[in-house]
């Protein structure tokens, strides 16, 4: 467990860093996903994992590792060059269900506003897109697009259809931890309101020449940026 954690992590808003010769795994969050991080200590017990609050010129929820670990110093050697962390793809490809939903709950968004149903982006930076698309169509029969950002570069977006979000969501669900119960939409009987809501309030904004316009130059640049 603690090692799927661990990678879900590494592909999503962790990092390891070591000080004094000691490899700790690191992750910032918001207060409001303090408990999410909590969540992660708890697994991370045995490596003395705690949650700070740092009150700096932002204030925001800190988790780090505290006792050296084998697990996290061979992470280290697989993951980083030169302290730069780049995709293991033989540790990506182990990812299970777990390492998914900890890599979704960190760098996963569900749309609510998209129709007819909501759907699943997953942000990531790695140069490896084509083996993160071939680890969802291998892994879990899923066959997501690889949407590029102009700014930043090397930063992309794995987008899911409707059809395959639901397929996804229903796979990780049950590791989803409640403070992020929103990324589950349509799944969770909690976010029906805020579907309904969100939906309208889109559907309006459609029938607007400002969404007419925008929604015309993003179909010209995704057809220029994904030939």
């Amino acid at each position: 467990m603690i090692e799927q954690v661990l990678i879900g992590g590494l592909l999503g808003d962790g990092c390891i860093r070591v000080h004094e010769g000691v490899a700790r795994y690191c992750e910032g969050k918001s207060l409001a996903q303090k408990p999410y991080l909590e969540w992660k200590a708890q697994v991370f017990s045995s490596l003395h994992g705690k949650v700070y609050e740092v009150n700096g010129k932002y204030h925001y929820a800190y988790l780090q590792t505290n006792l050296r670990s084998s697990v996290i110093e061979n992470l280290y050697d697989k993951w980083y060059k030169n302290g730069k962390k780049l995709l293991n793809v033989s540790d990506l490809f182990n990812v299970d269900e777990l390492g998914l939903a900890v890599w979704y709950m960190d760098d996963g968004t569900y749309s609510y506003s998209s129709y007819p149903r909501g759907c699943v982006k997953i942000t990531a930076s790695f140069e490896e897109s084509d083996a993160i698309k071939n680890f969802f169509r291998q892994k879990f029969d899923l066959n997501p697009k690889i949407r590029n950002r102009p700014d930043p570069p090397c930063v992309y977006d794995i987008v899911f259809s409707s059809k395959e979000s639901e397929e996804l969501l229903s796979k990780i669900k049950n590791f989803v931890h409640p403070c992020l119960f929103y990324k589950l939409g349509n799944l969770h009987p909690s976010n029906k309101i805020r579907f309904n809501q969100v939906r309208e309030r889109y559907l309006k904004y459609c029938k607007t020449e400002k969404y007419k316009k925008q929604h015309n130059a993003w179909k010209r640049e995704w057809r220029r940026s994904n030939k």
